[in-house]
């Protein structure tokens, strides 16, 4: 009975969740995580701050590197990061 209140209440709320939230709850990593594999697997760096901000879909054009970037370090192509814009 609580798992169908809940999902009554999720679908009222209307999230939207970026691709890369998505990519970051299937793997069950967070953002401090994924700043870490950043600069492992690429030797580059994204901003905790800035990632948060893709994260949380209030960041949506950022550059092609930067998903360059991610996509390299979550080993995924970068259309599983970029966002649909129609």
């Amino acid at each position: 009975m609580k798992v169908a209140k809940e999902h009554t209440i999720a679908k009222k709320i209307k999230m939207e969740i970026t691709k890369l939230a998505k990519l970051l709850i299937l793997r069950g990593m967070t953002q401090q995580e994924l700043y870490n594999l950043i600069k492992e697997r690429t030797g580059k760096e994204i901003q905790l701050y800035r990632i948060s901000t893709m994260v949380n879909g209030k960041l949506k054009d950022y550059k092609v590197s930067t998903a360059r970037i991610l996509a390299q370090a979550l080993q995924v192509p970068t259309d599983a990061i970029i966002e649909d814009q129609f």
